[in-house]
């Protein structure tokens, strides 16, 4: 496991936490095929990093790897971005046309990240190029065979939005041959420490300075929840390369200079202020009377309606 640690690491994968070394180990070992992946993680766990890593050790290493990322293209665009379009398909379109990202990816690998963004029509004509392996581009007729291999990737609950009508489940199957899921950093420890430090030496070689941290400044970032992941982690790295002139890393320098990301305390509900019946009765009574009589502004009216002689509202009045 430490070997096929050490392996990775040659490669920029920093995994050191058995769960992950496991994940790669499977990756390795489903590469070569030609099967759809569906990669499931949180933001900044790196599954695009994951995906780049299926695709160097398949047979298409050689072909072109494309990153869609779903939710940064606008949804007007999106068609024409992704299957192209004939000359002159439509008002403003290029005169020799233009070759879309599933076009450009022939032979590859097809990444589509954030794949939960989709509304249900592209969804739909992107069933047509993973089912049947073709596509038609914007303003042809005819449909062109396809050959590429798809890895998708979300941070969403895809079963959760088709339980909601909110993504199709032929689709779903299609892209989910086999699937990953990247735990967060908050779910392998092991991971933090190991991306410090490898983070520290990229980061030395950057900027010409070396960093090293105090036993306590380690355990301090190590108790962070890092909800960012590995993104918040390269952040605070290169952050604290950029700006800070130490070469030792304290524990109070990290506590006074940086804010780290944390779950929102959970909301404590108070307990309500129970009172003697008797109390809590007389003060609806209280209540109730004042609103009768704001309402009806008579006397007589809201002793009939609260089912009292006058006189003995003219009672209840005084200790009101």
């Amino acid at each position: 496991m430490e070997h096929f640690s050490d392996i990775l690491l040659n490669e920029g994968i920093v995994a050191r936490d058995s769960s992950m070394v496991k994940l790669y180990s499977d990756a390795l070992s489903i590469a070569p095929t030609d099967a759809n992946i569906l990669i499931v993680g949180a933001s900044g766990t790196g599954k695009d990093c994951l995906a780049k890593f299926i695709h160097r050790h398949s047979p298409r290493a050689g072909a072109p790897f494309i990153h869609i990322n779903c939710s940064a293209i606008p949804a007007e665009l999106f068609e024409s971005e992704f299957f192209g379009y004939e000359s002159g398909a439509f008002t403003g379109s290029s005169a020799s046309g233009r070759q879309g990202l599933i076009a450009q990816a022939a032979g590859g690998t097809l990444f589509l990240d954030e794949i939960g963004e989709l509304d249900l029509d592209l969804q739909t004509k992107l069933l047509q190029v993973v089912q049947e392996h073709s596509m038609r581009s914007i303003g042809s007729t005819e449909y062109t065979s396809v050959n590429i291999r798809v890895i998708a990737a979300t941070n969403r609950s895809l079963p959760g939005m088709i339980k909601a009508g909110q993504f199709r489940l032929d689709l779903y199957y299609r892209l989910n041959v086999v699937s990953f899921e990247i735990p967060p950093l908050s779910r392998r420890r092991q991971d933090i420490r190991a991306l410090i430090e490898y983070l520290s030496l990229r980061f030395g070689q950057v900027y010409g300075c070396q960093k090293t941290f105090t036993p306590e400044a380690m355990g301090f970032l190590l108790d962070q929840e890092w909800l960012g992941n590995i993104r918040e982690i390269q952040n605070f790295m290169e952050k604290l390369y950029v700006l800070e002139d130490a070469s030792v890393i304290t524990d109070t320098l990290l506590k006074e200079n940086y804010r780290f990301s944390r779950s929102p305390a959970p909301q404590t509900s108070q307990a309500p202020e129970f009172k003697p019946l008797k109390q809590a009765v007389a003060e609806f009574q209280k209540t109730y009377i004042t609103e009768v009589l704001r309402h009806t502004r008579d006397l007589d009216e809201a002793a009939q309606i609260l089912g009292m002689d006058r006189a003995a509202l003219n009672h209840r009045l005084k200790d009101i």
